[in-house]
């Protein structure tokens, strides 16, 4: 084995995030999580485990671009707790989890401490360990998959007039969604926002209109002075478009003061992706799905085959119509016809085909920690954490422009 295919098997870790939403859908924190086992199946790195001070500390220098102006969940081994190691993350930024331990008073009282100290707390609910000590969570976590959801939630009723707050975590589909809303579930956690709602009505009007500006906007025969006008005559397309492209993660040299201006500036292809991802922030969608828009174009353009820029933005819109069944609660195939789409992006939405399915599956298992997942083995896992880092980044300045 060379020695940077050894690298890339190292202990080298990878961090993700996944959000968590209120009742309202707000995005109000972010599961954050390191990641330091050999992706794809590939045996274990012969230097044992990784120590939970380098998962803090990993996690603690990317804390800020993984959370935002939300808080961060840092789940930690009982050890970590009692070892005081969770004092390096900012107490108003971090939620701190804990999985399980030992019960005894050891632990207890590293809880209590921690607790006392100003960190909020996290704990599973039903780990017979820490029943005792449940009153000191501001959190309890639930998994969908557990049996009896509405019967322990119906148990919670003392703790939750002490204000403590249930998390259902494991929600793939918009009932099981409603269905813990209704039980009285505070937050979310899941991938169900990416996912098409049953609905038997015709598409709102604001997501046609979004669809029908970005089918001319991905108009292969487009010139410059007809992305101008397609923005330009978008007022709130237009405002948001501003906005961002003067913010200072452009770094253009000089304030844009007009849209031919931005055009002329930043170049054609570099607004039409922009244009394109501002445009899903109109519609009446939570911002997650946006934000997950953003995220997979970019990093799909990142993990591009080439860096001809043209075919960059191939993978961008690749990366940005994945949300497109979820956008317009279609099927994909469906949601794809009337758009003026390459077969090639086609071919890798619907079949996961070719080098842009290889991209975008290899976004989606890092997005969703499916580290086995085959289509990761063909990136480096150094170019993976930079390009989803990347990706988060340039997600929450477009999440502040929408």
């Amino acid at each position: 084995m060379s020695r940077s295919n050894a690298a890339d098997r190292s202990n080298t870790g990878m961090v993700n995030r996944h959000p968590v939403h209120d009742s309202g859908l707000k995005t109000v924190g972010y599961e954050t999580q390191a990641h330091f086992r050999n992706i794809g199946r590939l045996p274990d790195d012969d230097r044992g485990p990784v120590s939970s001070a380098a998962m803090i500390q990993l996690l603690a220098g990317h804390l800020g671009v993984l959370s935002g102006d939300a808080w961060g969940m840092v789940t930690l081994p009982w050890q970590a707790i009692v070892a005081c190691e969770y004092e390096v993350l900012p107490k108003d930024r971090v939620v701190i989890g804990i999985e399980g331990g030992p019960p005894g008073q050891q632990l207890f009282e590293a809880l209590a401490r921690l607790s006392r100290n100003g960190y909020r707390l996290a704990m599973p609910l039903g780990n017979e360990s820490l029943l005792s000590v449940n009153h000191l969570a501001d959190i309890l976590k639930l998994d969908l998959s557990q049996d009896g959801l509405a019967a322990q939630m119906a148990q919670l009723e003392p703790l939750r007039k002490r204000k403590t707050s249930v998390l259902v975590s494991g929600i793939q589909t918009h009932d099981d969604f409603e269905r813990c809303r209704e039980l009285g579930v505070d937050y979310f956690e899941g991938y169900f926002f990416c996912t098409p709602k049953k609905t038997a009505g015709r598409v709102p009007a604001s997501r046609s209109a979004a669809i029908q500006t970005l089918t001319a906007l991905q108009d292969p025969n487009a010139r410059l002075e007809d992305i101008e006008k397609i923005i330009r005559l978008d007022v709130s397309l237009s405002y948001r478009l501003l906005h961002f492209i003067n913010s200072a993660s452009v770094g253009l040299p000089r304030e844009v003061s007009s849209i031919k201006h931005a055009v002329n500036l930043a170049g054609m292809e570099r607004i039409r992706r922009l244009a394109s991802v501002l445009l899903f922030g109109s519609v009446d969608k939570p911002s997650a799905l946006v934000v997950t828009a953003a995220a997979r174009a970019r990093m799909c353009e990142l993990l591009a085959d080439s860096e001809d820029e043209l075919r960059q933005a191939t993978f961008f819109t690749a990366g940005l119509l994945s949300v497109l069944d979820a956008l317009l609660d279609k099927p994909i195939t469906e949601a794809l016809e009337g758009l003026s789409l390459s077969q090639e992006i086609c071919d890798g939405l619907i079949h996961g085909r070719g080098p842009i399915g290889t991209a975008l599956q290899a976004v989606i298992a890092y997005e969703r920690n499916d580290w086995d997942r085959h289509a990761l083995l063909r990136f480096r896992r150094p170019k993976l954490q930079h390009s989803y880092l990347n990706s988060i980044e340039f997600a929450n300045t477009v999440a502040a422009s929408i």
